[in-house]
Order: C-alpha cells, then sequence, then structure tokens
C-alpha cells in the first residue's frame, strides 16, 4: 500500500521528483523480478499439472489402444477374410480419443528345432532355436508337444519372454533338434491416442497378434465359453423385466439393463453399456465394453470389467469383487466395493460411508469425501484430496499433490509428486515425502478384454406342406414332419412326439397346452416364420411315466428340469409370447424375442438378429439344450466358444512400447 501512495506523489520539487522517480524505477525493478519469479512459479506448477495431465492421457491412450485390438478381433470373428482391410485406419469411438490399425503383417507360420536340450522352468524364461529367422519379432504363438505357449519377443535365434496359453504349464522340457512350431496368424499396430489431437495428446502403440482360427488344429464342438453356455442373448439391446429371475448367464451384443429387482445369478457380458437398476442383483461378474451403471441397493457379486466409466451409486450398492474401468470411477454414499479398484482416469468416493476394502489404483485423481475410508494403499498419477474425516489405512503414492482436510487420517507412509497439506487435527501416521523427484505409483490394471460372443450359424432348413389348424377348445396330435402353418384358435391341446417338426409359421390364441411326449428321444422343432402364443400357454411333460406339468404351483417342477435339454425350438423368425406363459427346451430366433409378464422358462433363449424384451416377474431356469451342444456350428473359434480341436483363437496380450 505504501507503494501505491509514492506512486501518487505530486511534488513540485526537483529534489522530490528526482526522489520519487528514484523510487519509481525500484518499484519496477522490483515488478520485473517479481514477474520473474511468477514466471518460475507458473512453469512450475504447469510442468508439474502437464505431467498429472499426461501421466492420465497416457493411461487413456493404453485403452484405446486396446480397444483398437477388440475391434479388430471383432472384425475378425464376423469376416475371417475381410478383416484386415475393414480394420485399417484411423477411428474415433465414443468417449474422446482415437486409435490406429496398421502395419498388418500376415505370416503364414514356420518351425524350427531346439538348439540343444533344455528345460525352461518358469514364465518369462527363453529357448533356443537352431534357427529362427523366419518366426515373428514379437508377440509369436508357438506350438510344443501340442502346448501353447506366447513369446514376447525374438532375439536372434532365442524366443524371450515364454507365457502359457490355456492348458500349458510349466516346466517345458525339449530335446534336441525337437520340432517348435510356430502359428501362422497376423500381427499389426494399435495406436491410442488421447486425445484425439491437440499439445495435450498422449500416444501409446501396442503389438498384437491374432493366430489364425484355423492354426494348431480343426474347430471342435461347441466349448463352455460359447453361446451355448449362456441361459439368453440378444443381438442388439436387451432390458429384463421387474423381479425377473434369470438363472444362468446373460449376453448382449449391444446395452443390457437389468430392471428393479431383477436378479442374475452367472455373469454378463455386453457389446455395450451395463445398467443394474433398483434392488437388482448380479451373483457372478461384469463385462462391459461401455459403462457401468449400479443404482439404488444393487448388488454385483464378481468383478467389474468396463471399457468406460463405472458408477456405483448411493444407498448401500456393493460390489464383492474389484472394479476396473478405462475411465473414471464413482462411489456414491454407503457405497461398498470390496475388493480394489483400477481407473485409467479419477476414482472418487462420495461422501458418508462409502468404503473400499482394497486397494485404488488411479491414472488420474483420487477424492474421498467426507466420512469415507480405505482399507488399502492409493497409488495414484494425480492428486489425492481427503475432505473431512477420510481415512486411508495402508499408504498413499501420489504423481501431484497430497491434500489432508479436518480430521483425515492416513496411517501409512505417504509419498507426493507436489505438496503434502494438512487441515485441522489431521494425522499421517508413517513418513511424508513431498515434491519426491520420482514418485512411482502403481498404475491401474485395465479391464479384461470381454468375451467376443460368436452366434452360431442357423440350422438350413425349409417348410412347407398342408397347412395344421385347430378351431377352440379342439385337441390336435401331429407326427414329425414338414408342415405349411399352424394355427390354434385357443384352449387347444396340441401334442407332440420324438422327431423333427418344419413349419412355416405357429400362432395361438389364449390357453393352449403343449403336450411333448419325450420317452421316446428329443423334439427339434424348425419354424421359417414367426412363432406367437397367447397367454396362459401351459407346458406338460412325458419321460416314460406320464404326463407332468412342468410347473408345480408358482414353483417349476424340479424332477422335470433336466429333460428341457430335449427340446428345441429355431425360428428364422420373431418369437413371442403374451402373459402368464410356459415355455419347456431352448428358443434360437434370428428376429426379435419378446415375453410378456409372469412368464417362465426352464432352458435358454437366444436372438441372432434382434433384440430380447422380457415384462415383469419373469423367471428361467437355464438347461443347455442338446441340440445345441451336438449340432451348432460357429463362425469363430475357441475364443467364441468352439473349442476342442487344439487350435487358439483367444486374446494375446499386447507387447508396449
Amino acid at each position: 500500500m505504501k507503494t501505491s501512495n509514492l506512486l501518487k506523489t505530486t511534488s513540485c520539487s526537483g529534489f522530490a521528483r528526482r526522489q520519487s522517480g528514484g523510487v519509481l524505477v525500484g518499484i519496477i525493478a522490483a515488478m520485473l523480478a517479481m514477474g520473474a519469479i511468477s514466471v518460475g512459479v507458473l512453469s512450475t506448477m504447469s510442468t508439474s499439472s502437464m505431467g498429472e495431465v499426461q501421466a492420465n492421457h497416457a493411461a487413456r491412450a493404453y485403452y484405446l489402444a486396446e480397444s483398437g485390438f477388440r475391434y479388430a478381433n471383432s472384425l475378425r470373428a464376423d469376416d475371417p477374410d475381410n478383416w484386415q482391410t475393414a480394420a485399417t485406419g484411423t477411428f474415433n469411438p465414443p468417449g474422446g480419443g482415437s486409435f490406429q490399425i496398421a502395419n498388418l503383417a500376415p505370416n503364414s507360420g514356420t518351425s524350427g528345432t531346439a538348439a540343444s536340450a533344455q528345460t525352461v522352468n518358469d514364465p518369462g524364461g527363453s529357448l533356443a532355436l537352431s534357427n529362427a529367422s523366419g518366426f515373428m519379432a514379437f508377440n509369436g504363438v508357438i506350438d510344443i508337444d501340442g502346448d501353447l505357449y506366447r513369446y514376447l519377443r525374438r532375439a536372434g535365434n532365442d524366443l524371450i519372454g515364454l507365457q502359457p496359453i490355456g492348458d500349458a504349464d510349466f516346466p517345458i522340457v525339449v530335446a534336441a533338434d525337437q520340432l517348435i512350431t510356430q502359428l501362422a496368424g497376423v500381427a499389426f499396430e494399435s495406436t491410442g491416442t488421447f486425445p484425439a489431437s491437440g499439445a495435450l495428446a498422449v500416444s501409446r502403440t501396442l503389438t498384437y497378434f491374432l493366430p489364425t482360427p484355423s492354426a494348431g488344429g480343426d474347430e471342435g464342438e461347441p466349448g463352455e465359453d460359447g453361446m451355448d453356455a449362456q441361459t439368453l442373448y440378444a443381438a442388439s439391446s436387451l432390458t429384463t423385466a421387474n423381479q425377473m429371475s434369470i438363472e444362468g448367464n446373460v449376453a448382449s451384443g449391444g446395452n443390457l439393463t437389468v430392471t428393479n429387482q431383477g436378479s442374475i445369478t452367472g455373469d454378463i457380458t455386453a457389446m455395450g453399456n451395463v445398467v443394474i437398476d433398483n434392488q437388482g442383483e448380479v451373483g457372478g461378474s461384469i463385462c462391459a465394453t461401455g459403462n457401468v451403471t449400479l443404482n439404488n441397493q444393487s448388488e454385483v457379486g464378481g468383478d467389474i470389467h468396463s471399457e468406460g466409466n463405472v458408477v456405483i451409486g448411493s444407498n448401500n450398492i456393493e460390489v464383492g469383487g474389484s472394479v476396473y474401468a478405462a475411465g473414471n470411477v464413482s462411489l456414491g454414499n454407503g457405497s461398498i466395493v470390496y475388493g480394489d479398484i483400477h481407473a485409467g482416469g479419477n476414482v472418487t468416493l462420495g461422501s458418508n460411508n462409502s468404503r473400499v476394502y482394497g486397494t485404488i489404483y488411479a491414472g488420474g485423481d483420487v477424492t474421498l469425501q467426507h466420512l469415507t475410508r480405505v482399507d488399502g494403499n492409493i497409488e495414484a498419477g494425480g492428486n489425492v484430496s481427503l475432505t473431512t474425516q477420510g481415512t486411508v489405512v495402508g499408504n498413499v503414492t501420489a504423481g501431484g499433490n497430497v491434500s489432508l482436510a479436518n480430521q483425515s487420517t492416513i496411517s501409512g507412509n505417504v509419498i507426493a509428486g507436489g505438496n503434502i497439506s494438512h487441515g485441522w487435527q489431521t494425522s499421517i501416521g508413517g513418513s511424508q515425502q513431498a515434491n519426491h523427484p520420482a514418485p512411482a505409483p502403481v498404475p491401474p490394471t485395465p479391464p479384461q478384454t470381454c468375451a467376443i460372443i460368436c452366434m452360431p450359424e442357423h440350422t438350413d432348413f425349409s417348410a412347407g406342406g398342408s397347412n395344421l389348424s385347430a378351431t377352440w377348445n379342439n385337441d390336435i396330435t401331429i407326427a414329425p414332419g414338414s408342415y405349411g402353418s399352424l394355427s390354434l384358435g385357443g384352449k387347444n391341446k396340441v401334442y407332440l412326439s420324438a422327431g423333427d417338426y418344419y413349419f412355416t409359421s405357429i400362432s395361438s390364441g389364449t390357453q393352449p397346452s403343449l403336450y411333448l411326449d419325450l420317452s421316446g428321444g428329443d423334439i427339434n422343432i424348425f419354424v421359417t416364420g414367426n412363432v406367437s402364443f397367447g397367454d396362459q400357454l401351459d407346458i406338460y411333460v412325458n419321460s416314460g411315466s406320464g404326463y407332468q406339468s412342468m410347473t408345480q404351483g408358482q414353483n417349476f417342477r424340479t424332477s422335470l428340469l433336466p429333460l428341457a435339454a430335449g427340446v428345441y425350438l429355431e425360428t428364422l423368425g420373431s418369437f413371442s409370447m403374451s402373459n402368464q406363459n410356459e415355455w419347456f427346451g431352448t428358443i434360437f430366433a434370428q428376429g426379435n424375442i419378446s415375453f410378456a409378464n409372469q412368464n417362465k422358462l426352464a432352458g435358454a433363449y437366444y436372438s441372432s438378429g434382434g433384440q430380447v424384451t422380457t415384462a415383469n416377474q419373469m423367471e428361467v431356469r437355464y438347461i443347455a439344450s442338446d441340440y445345441a451342444l451336438n449340432n451348432w456350428d460357429y463362425q469363430c473359434g475357441d475364443g467364441g466358444g468352439s473349442g476342442g480341436g487344439g487350435g487358439y483363437d483367444g486374446y494375446i496380450p499386447p507387447i508396449s512400447f
């Protein structure tokens, strides 16, 4: 303030003028000095902030590069002959950033021999060949006596960094001159960039190898990872209805929503977003290529893997496993994660008793709001902030600043690339290292690649013949064979026996009954057009000792459930049911599948090209289909569910440069 007064001096004396001029020069010099200091401070702060931003962007770029692999692998599953052309280029997925797929290098496969008798005891070891010049430089897959191994890189004639694939194990014991075969495949680079352009853009390039689907063996029967292991599947979006109960796994080629009080005992896989609504329950894990959102009082028993953000809302939401997200992770009031959190972006724990029992790994910032707790450690590429009464039981390592607001506690050690600041009555139980020259927080583990769901091909069939019909309250017995349409007026009893049936369409009015005689074998129904049942369809099953109803009161008759494996319906059109219906067996539709209220199904249902719509209080018990297990052919290999032939068509971890 004194400087301001001197600048306002108006004395006319020469001394005064000289004095004020000297003061003014001094002031300007001081201002210039302060300006230089400010520039230094600004430069230092900008460099620190830039480091935090770039650490976050580097993690996002890595996940975008992984997304490039998933995109290429999905194209390859759809069109094994032409996927390379379609995959080459730069793509801008939702959420920002880009990935570029380039330098595709097909390799027809080769072989060599072991240079000597060798034993590789542990993963990461090396194997010396007599001549490895034809083997891929990075990330190749080799066959040793029917066991598959990936190697990290080739150096001269040595294959370095061996890792097992599938059931392969260590030690690897080879004799001198033993044959070592490299699988045929394609190597390519996927470069993720975040943001897509600008001065802050960071790029990461990963190299992948995809073996040819037929490499190492022929395509086998559907395995446990195929569509035959799913209870239901929709090629596009899938929404379960209120209070729907599903026993088994669920997959969607698009978004998937579990509405109020819905229950799924198994896993969820979605090529889009997943939403678990009010009091929804998932007994297994969730894997989504988009975002995952859990709402009021919902529960997930296993892990969550998301290529987007994970939002765990308020009011006692629980995740029994760990959370892996390419983006941000947030917990609302009173929500709990019993495992770890891995986030490429930021992690925020909402106020009032949200808690993480494991460790938080974040590429960006970690914020603990009022009365939140982390029982493990925090490893953050950015800043770590504890607001009032936040608690960390373990250690904190941050690339940026660490701040503790009033009554916050860190029981372990704190290492910060920036400053460590304290509020009122804060506590750090261990050592403190601020402005650490090289903090090295442990980076988050990226989300796992969601299994590529490969649909089976539809059976090649046709139908034609006499049209069949039954008027109101008239029964009909149908022998196996080929027919035109089947039309039921309502309140009909329809008797089917073991064999194959072919129809152009099926439709019924209200209250039909289906009598399935399985005493002589399976019943398979093929329909070229649509299938539509009115309300209150009842199912009766005969396994050799007379017909019994599928349900007993409001419950499934458990003694009959295994017999649902012997009933199969495939339609090249759509399948629909009205209220209070039953179904016994597997449904495979090319079009949409829709169920109304209070349906019960023992079996499974899949839509290869449409949507699945369910209604309130539907109950599903998963029973694998005999026909599917024995007859379904897939368009891709093991990664999509075909196995048993000795080939490998799964995810090969990347090499990072």
